[in-house]
C-alpha cells in the first residue's frame, strides 16, 4: 500500500497519483506515427497526379491539382485528429503508442486545451518568429522541453498537460 503522505514521484501527477509520465521516446515515436500517417498518404495521392498533369497543364495549374489532391487526405486527417484530442486526450500516434495527453488539473480533455492550446497557440507563436526568423526556432526548442524533469514539452506547459502511459486496451 503507497503512503498518502509521500511526496509524488516525480515522473507522476500530483491529480493522477498513478499515472506515469510517458518517456520522450515514446512521445517521439508517436509524432512520427502521426506524421507519417498524414504526409506519406498524401504525396502518394498527390504525386500521381503531379506525374499525369506534368505535360497537360500550365505549372502553376498542376502544383494546384497536386496540393488540392493532397489536402484531400491532409484535411480530413487533420479533423479526425483533433477530434480524438478534444475527446480522448490522444492522436493516433498517442493511442499506437499507449499514451495520452490529460490536463493537469484532473479534468476530462476538451478541444480548447488539446487543440487550440497545445497545438494552435504554439503553431501560431512559431508562425510569428518565422517571420522574423526565418527559421522555425520554436519547431526545435518546443520539444527540447521534454528533458526537464517533469517530461514537459513547451506546449505542455502553455497548456496546463502532461502526457502520460496508459494501459494498452487490446480491443482497438
Amino acid at each position: 500500500m503507497s503512503n498518502p503522505f509521500a511526496p509524488p514521484s516525480p515522473h507522476t501527477l500530483p491529480s493522477l497519483p498513478n499515472a506515469e509520465l510517458a518517456d520522450a521516446g515514446v512521445r517521439f515515436v508517436a509524432v512520427l506515427v502521426d506524421r507519417m500517417a498524414l504526409w506519406l498518404p498524401a504525396i502518394a495521392l498527390a504525386l500521381p497526379v503531379g506525374l499525369v498533369t506534368v505535360d497537360r497543364l500550365a505549372e502553376d495549374t498542376m502544383v494546384l491539382a497536386v496540393l488540392g489532391t493532397g489536402l484531400l487526405w491532409v484535411l480530413p486527417l487533420t479533423v479526425v485528429q483533433w477530434v480524438l484530442a478534444a475527446r480522448h486526450g490522444q492522436s493516433i500516434g498517442k493511442r499506437l503508442m499507449g499514451i495520452r495527453a490529460v490536463r493537469d488539473d484532473g479534468l476530462p480533455p476538451d478541444f480548447l486545451t488539446m487543440v487550440v492550446m497545445r497545438q494552435w497557440v504554439i503553431g501560431l507563436v512559431n508562425l510569428v518568429v518565422q517571420l522574423f526568423c526565418s527559421v522555425g526556432v520554436l519547431a526545435i526548442v518546443d520539444p527540447l522541453f521534454i528533458f526537464s524533469s517533469d517530461r514537459k514539452c513547451l506546449h505542455d506547459r502553455i497548456a496546463g498537460t502532461s502526457v502520460v502511459k496508459v494501459p494498452h486496451d487490446p480491443s482497438l
